[in-house]
């Protein structure tokens, strides 16, 4: 997801301000003056550059300060989505107002317009406002990165009595993922899970959740564990699809033993089951 406002490059000017308005005389006062003639549309508009500018999640987001109005017939500034206005502030009121896009679709077209009114003759009229984009949220920290397989079950389509077998040294806290996306079909996504632990005083559970970004998100389940004391547990995750359908991967954790050291914190029974639904 990217601020589409914070890439000059993704727009392109529809119908740009030229370097003087053009000149109109007024026969009052016999002169020109550079004034609107007219209604005028886009005068200041920008559309952004090509189908290919925007993919699926981008946004638009800013914070519009009027900072100069005027008491002449409203103008307004816009912001549309293939045509259509969602947001639109009065350029005759001075205060600032906020907008976020929801996500928007791959190819979408955005175009942000800035629409004056007529004025009678000898009439002149401005406005000044500023337009500062909200940065981009910080990226997410990728969840459960750690190598190897210790921790991670490939939950196999085929052999569904493989149980995965993890050995911790205790105190080592580690992330649990039971990773169903290659036994699942490509259109199944996972819409719940349960964890269960068989000796939550060796091993305790905490913090169950299904990613929701990444490669395999909505697609695998993870929970974080403690090794507590040395010992032998069994744990099961439970996987609810969308259709219904249950899907389940078996582990065991055995937990090695070390001496305590001082100010190492004591262990506390751990909870059975833990649940989570995806977001």
């Amino acid at each position: 997801m990217a601020n589409l406002l914070l890439d000059p490059t993704k727009w392109t000017d529809d119908q740009p301000i030229p370097a003087s308005p053009p000149p109109s005389w007024n026969a009052a006062k016999g002169n020109y003056e550079f004034m609107p003639t007219g209604a005028h549309v886009g005068l200041i508009a920008q559309t952004t550059a090509g189908v290919s500018t925007v993919t699926a999640g981008d946004i638009v987001a800013f914070t519009f300060d009027v900072t100069v109005a005027d008491s002449h017939p409203p103008a307004s500034y816009s912001f549309l989505v293939n045509g259509s206005v969602v947001w639109t502030i009065d350029l005759t009121v001075i205060g600032s107002k906020t907008f976020t896009s929801a996500a928007l679709a791959a190819g979408d077209r955005i175009t942000t317009s800035y629409t004056d009114a007529a004025t009678g003759a000898g009439s002149l009229y401005g406005v000044e406002f500023t337009i500062t984009p909200t940065p981009n949220p910080p990226a997410p920290v990728p969840d459960c990165t750690e190598l190897g397989r210790v921790t991670r079950a490939n939950v196999s389509a085929y052999q569904r009595a493989r149980v995965q077998h993890s050995r911790l040294v205790r105190g080592e806290k580690r992330c649990l993922v039971a990773n169903f996306n290659g036994a699942l079909d490509p259109a199944r996504t996972i819409q719940s899970v349960t964890w269960r632990c068989e000796q939550p005083y060796y091993v305790a559970m905490a913090n169950a959740r299904i990613p929701n970004s990444g490669q395999f998100a909505n697609r695998e389940a993870a929970v974080d564990i403690t090794a507590q004391l040395q010992g032998f547990a069994w744990l099961k995750c439970e996987a609810t699809l969308d259709n219904g359908e249950i899907y389940t991967q078996v582990f065991t954790v055995c937990v090695m033993n070390t001496p305590y050291f001082y100010g190492e914190a004591i262990p506390t029974l751990g909870p059975y089951t833990l649940t989570a639904i995806a977001q």
